[in-house]
């Protein structure tokens, strides 16, 4: 496939249909949307939209405002989620779509025009790519349709079906972390103790993923309140460690990363150290991964790094970690500087 042609006309059609919706255009459109999704499927085409040009910024912004344009055929929507999830396989168009094309606040724009109704598969969708685009993002600002997106999702923790619960609050979780304008919105709700009220009860579910995430939500609004103090007390944290140590070797990477967030934030706190040098499960952790350290995938290397990383600032932890995986040390301090 010729990305430069395959392009070309994609913007041509784009441009076509901006200056005149009709229906054969919109046709046309649609066609040559299809063949971009063909496109970025293969990963080696991806390299055609890293490489700095006015056509492939062109390429992007026309998708990106399929979700900003409130007159937009339904027809258009799925295609272009499919392109950026394509793109979002690509760390290096992962960042850019997040810090210059702002995707997530196109796709809250689009679900504010478009409603949000839980049964419908073209929302879940939407979400979906939410739940990914929002991992490590920076918020600097808050606009309306940011706001809608948070107060939707805040909903969304009441709805019977585990899966929207789960990406609603791990997209709150992705928002909330690192992003002091989200922490102090939500915490300017008057509905705030009812929010709380909301998190802590999902902390008695069955699901470790669901529970991760409103721990995630809790830590990062928790400085903001007072029930901080109430919530992380030492049983708490035990099981939280705990928790942290059961998903950092689960299946899905979003959730061990999360895992490994949380445990990057807790540890942070001094008043938590005594609780992570107690942790019976620490140590057999550490040994878990010094065993299987060689046969992970690199995503997953990295996490592990995080993880060791997140406890050298505790001379009796690393004391221990020394006694039986001095290798890892070495590692460590090849990694130190990419990953901080």
């Amino acid at each position: 496939m010729d990305a430069n042609n395959i392009v070309s006309a994609f913007v041509a059609a784009a441009d076509q249909y901006a200056v005149n919706q009709t229906e054969s255009n919109l046709k046309l459109l649609q066609r040559h949307l299809e063949l971009l999704v063909c496109l970025t499927s293969e990963e080696a085409n991806l390299k055609f939209f890293k490489t700095p040009s006015l056509l492939s910024s062109q390429c992007i912004t026309h998708v990106i405002n399929i979700f900003l344009d409130a007159s937009t055929k339904q027809s258009l929507i799925p295609r272009a989620l499919s392109i950026l999830q394509n793109f979002l396989k690509d760390d290096i168009l992962f960042k850019n779509l997040q810090s210059t094309f702002h995707v997530h606040s196109a796709l809250s724009t689009f679900l504010l025009h478009y409603g949000v109704n839980t049964k419908d598969p073209l929302v879940l969708h939407c979400l979906k790519v939410l739940e990914i685009i929002t991992y490590n993002i920076k918020i600097d600002y808050i606009e309306n349709n940011f706001e809608n997106l948070i107060n939707v999702l805040l909903n969304m923790i009441d709805t019977e079906t585990p899966q929207l619960v789960k990406i609603s609050l791990h997209i709150l979780s992705n928002l909330c972390r690192n992003n002091s304008k989200v922490q102090s919105y939500i915490c300017c709700l008057p509905s705030l103790k009812l929010i709380v009220k909301k998190l802590v009860n999902i902390l008695n579910t069955s699901v470790p993923s669901i529970i991760l995430y409103a721990l995630s939500i809790l830590c990062s609004i928790a400085p903001y309140n007072h029930f901080g103090t109430k919530l992380w007390t030492d049983e708490h944290l035990m099981m939280t460690f705990d928790l942290i140590i059961k998903l950092l070797f689960c299946e899905d990477d979003s959730c061990a990363a999360t895992a490994v967030d949380l445990f990057t934030d807790l540890v942070t706190n001094p008043k938590h150290h005594p609780c992570i040098i107690k942790s019976s499960n620490l140590i057999k952790c550490l040994k878990k991964i010094s065993k299987s350290f060689s046969e992970v995938p690199s995503k997953r290397v990295v996490l592990y790094l995080k993880f060791f990383i997140a406890l050298t600032g505790y001379p009796d932890v690393l004391q221990k970690l020394c006694t039986f995986c001095v290798f890892l040390l070495q590692i460590m301090k090849s990694y130190r500087f990419t990953l901080c």
